[in-house]
C-alpha cells in the first residue's frame, strides 16, 4: 500500500469510489484536499480529506474498503496530518455517527469531546444537522519523526 495526494491521474478513481456512498455530495474544494490509499494493483482503497474552519479542520471523505488494516488507515491519516501541520492547522475534528468508525478514530489518536463546546464559525454544533452525532478531536502534532 502507498499513500498519495489526489492528482489528475487518480481523481476519477477517487470520484468513482465516493459515488458509491449514498447521499454524499462531492465538493471539488474538499476533494482537492484528498489523500488516497492505493493498493498494489493501483486501485484506490481509501480516501481522507478535510474542510477548513479557522485553525481547525473537519475530516471529510474518510472512505475505505473494509479489508484495510488500522496501520494502513493510520498512514493515510498521517499523510493528511503532515499537510495540516504544514498549513499551521491546530486541530482535526471528526463528526461520527457509528461505533465502528469511533473505534478507528480512537486508534488514530482522537478523543471524544463535549458537543456543547464546539462551534463552526459562529454556529453552535448543537444547532447543526449533525447535532445527534459524536465529535472527536485530535491536536495536530508536529512532534512526529518524519
Amino acid at each position: 500500500m502507498k499513500v498519495d495526494k489526489i492528482n489528475n491521474n487518480n481523481k476519477t478513481l477517487v470520484i468513482n469510489l465516493l459515488k458509491n456512498i449514498n447521499g454524499l455530495s462531492i465538493d471539488n474544494h474538499i476533494l482537492n484536499n484528498c489523500h488516497v490509499l492505493i493498493d498494489d494493483n493501483d486501485d484506490i482503497v481509501g480516501t481522507i480529506s478535510f474542510e477548513k474552519f479557522s485553525n481547525m479542520v473537519v475530516i471529510r471523505y474518510f472512505v475505505f474498503k473494509r479489508n484495510i488494516t488500522n496501520n494502513d488507515l493510520y498512514e493515510l491519516y498521517l499523510s493528511l496530518e503532515k499537510e495540516l501541520i504544514n498549513k499551521n492547522i491546530d486541530y482535526s475534528i471528526a463528526i461520527i455517527n457509528n461505533e465502528s468508525v469511533e473505534e478507528v478514530f480512537k486508534y488514530l489518536g482522537f478523543s471524544k469531546i463535549d458537543k456543547n463546546k464546539v462551534y463552526f464559525d459562529e454556529t453552535k454544533f448543537l444547532k447543526t444537522n449533525y447535532k445527534n452525532n459524536e465529535i472527536y478531536l485530535k491536536k495536530c502534532n508536529n512532534n512526529y519523526l518524519y
